[in-house]
């Protein structure tokens, strides 16, 4: 029985773009010595490596860009400069919200093209980041460490719950479109669908009703609406193994994790089926709703033909 094929993450996730290709230093203080480390989101090794870090790179990113304010003041109707921020219905002729706006990484709750009212939005505004021509249905909900990408929309009754990565923090033409056209270029998190401790790269549409959980999403994936993607064997104490190849048996390889959830390559289009933990989808995979079900491994696009 030979070894099953475990890819890289560069063999799943091409050309990083914006954050993706962002490297962070972290410092560290212990027994009198500074330790720095190297923190990125897509480190080399298997691509759960991605999941890792995920909340020490937002966090570091949030810390070491926050965005530099000025003056907390604003201009009135009548062209005067009041102290303060700006109220909610002048919120676009704010300073403040202006220089947030044109930092790096500005908070999401001023640089997002639209938030519909009834929008959930976290209070730490500094823990959500991106947003430039994003929109946010009504209805929606955002907590914890985010960031959004360019043009990334939200539809109604979605959750992001972080440490979530959605878009790769520039825009990303390719003719790629949402069902109803109204953004265009970014990832797209259909009704009802939840996103947690995952990384959605641009391009990417969630139809609907899928949970996605400790899983990454790459560039132009396509998941038809009710797919499944399980993140947790129910026997907890074990960890999740990847066992075959193109369907076939092969020798075990351990994550070394207990939850898990797919990881889908670049340009993928996956029907209404039920992905087990640890699935790996080499780019390029479709794979068609008659599978119903596919067991945790590394598939090839073609297996599906």
């Amino acid at each position: 029985m030979e070894k099953c094929y475990i890819p890289e993450t560069k063999d799943l996730f091409r050309d990083p773009v914006g954050i993706e290709a962002l490297v962070l230093l972290e410092k560290s203080e212990a027994a009198g010595r500074t330790t720095i480390r190297e923190v990125r989101l897509f480190p080399p090794g298997p691509p759960w490596q991605a999941l890792d870090d995920l909340e020490d790179f937002l966090a570091l990113l949030c810390t070491q860009f926050n965005p530099r304010v000025i003056e907390e003041s604003y201009r009135d109707s009548s062209g005067k400069v009041v102290p303060g921020r700006a109220p909610s219905d002048i919120r676009s002729k704010s300073m403040l919200v202006k220089e947030n706006v044109d930092s790096k990484y500005p908070c999401l709750r001023d640089a997002c093209r639209r938030i519909e009212y009834g929008a959930v939005l976290d209070w730490r505004t500094s823990r959500q980041r991106g947003g430039r021509n994003c929109v946010i249905d009504g209805s929606a909900k955002v907590t914890d460490y985010v960031f959004l990408g360019d043009k990334v929309q939200l539809r109604h009754n979605s959750a992001v719950f972080g440490p979530v990565i959605i878009g790769d923090g520039q825009s990303f033409n390719d003719g790629s479109s949402n069902p109803d056209g109204n953004v265009g270029d970014g990832a797209v998190i259909g009704r009802n669908v939840s996103v947690q401790r995952s990384i959605v790269r641009a391009g990417a549409r969630i139809t609907s009703g899928t949970d996605v959980m400790y899983s990454v999403i790459g560039r132009n994936v396509i998941i038809d609406p009710n797919a499944t993607i399980l993140y947790e064997r129910f026997d907890r104490e074990k960890e999740i193994t990847i066992h075959r190849f193109n369907g076939a048996e092969a020798e075990p390889f351990s994550t070394e994790h207990q939850r898990l959830g797919a990881f889908i390559g670049d340009g993928c289009k996956v029907g209404s089926v039920k992905l087990h933990p640890g699935v790996i989808l080499l780019p390029g995979c479709e794979v068609p709703s008659r599978f119903g079900e596919l067991l945790s491994g590394v598939y090839t696009p073609e297996f599906f033909k």
